[in-house]
């Protein structure tokens, strides 16, 4: 009984982990001109921005050649059953596919060969 209430305890601090930058040096700066955020890390997914050259980041998490850039974020159309809002380019679908949540929430991801995590002018 201990060893399963022990096991659900690390589980949910992994789950809650997952929404905050592992430490102060995930950050980085972007090395492309312009560099498309989708909804889910691949790029079939809809775009929901984009970074420029530059610009500061922070690596909330990485997954192969992708890394998630924010946390969880409610797009109000897809909470209210909605088409997704903060969709730039390609399907406005609040779909699992498009890396939806049930609850209309999503994080943006980059390639992450578009990212240094060398300041610029170092």
């Amino acid at each position: 009984m201990r060893h399963a209430a022990a096991l659900t305890a690390l589980l949910l601090l992994a789950l809650a982990a997952t929404d905050r930058p592992a430490a102060a040096q995930d950050k980085a700066w972007v090395t492309a001109r312009e560099l498309n955020r989708h909804s889910c890390p691949d790029p079939s997914c809809p775009v929901v921005g984009r970074n420029s050259l530059g610009d500061a980041i922070t690596m909330y998490e990485r997954l192969g050649k992708w890394v998630r850039i924010s946390a969880f974020n409610v797009d109000p159309g897809c909470a209210d059953g909605r088409p997704a809002l903060y969709v730039r380019q390609g399907s406005r679908a609040c779909l699992a596919r498009h890396g939806y949540r049930k609850d209309g929430s999503f994080a943006e991801w980059v390639q992450g060969d578009h990212l240094t995590t060398r300041r610029p002018g170092e």
